[in-house]
């Protein structure tokens, strides 16, 4: 059963989704695009993973990635509404709470590229 979706996010809950790798990569993903699959998200965190190009991401990673994702990463980002996962269609999109945590995003990528 699920939770009901937070209205807000905690600072603390923030810096918990933002300090896994995986659940960062979904945000920073979604920055880019308003919605796509599990696999395409997959396709994309194995492919950052491996820092490869996108058709080279090795078929063994994605596998384990989409599991993490469908099992893990998604249920609980979907219980702070930062995305909406509906897994019956296989689809992600931005949760209620996705602008909240995408503001501590953009200067993260920022720093990144410096």
């Amino acid at each position: 059963m699920r939770q009901p979706h937070s209205t807000h996010l905690e600072t603390d809950t923030v810096f918990a989704i933002l300090s896994n790798p995986t659940d960062r990569s979904v945000v920073r993903y979604l920055c880019t695009v308003r919605e796509t699959t599990v696999r395409e998200l997959a396709r994309q965190i194995a492919t950052s993973e491996r820092n490869d190009a996108p058709s080279e991401a090795g078929p063994t990673a994605r596998p384990a990635v989409v599991t993490a994702l469908h099992h893990n990463h998604l249920p609980r980002l979907d219980t702070h509404a930062v995305v909406s996962y509906d897994d019956s269609a296989d689809n992600v999109t931005r949760g209620a709470n996705f602008e909240e945590i995408e503001a501590f995003v953009e200067p993260l990528e920022a720093r990144h590229v410096e």
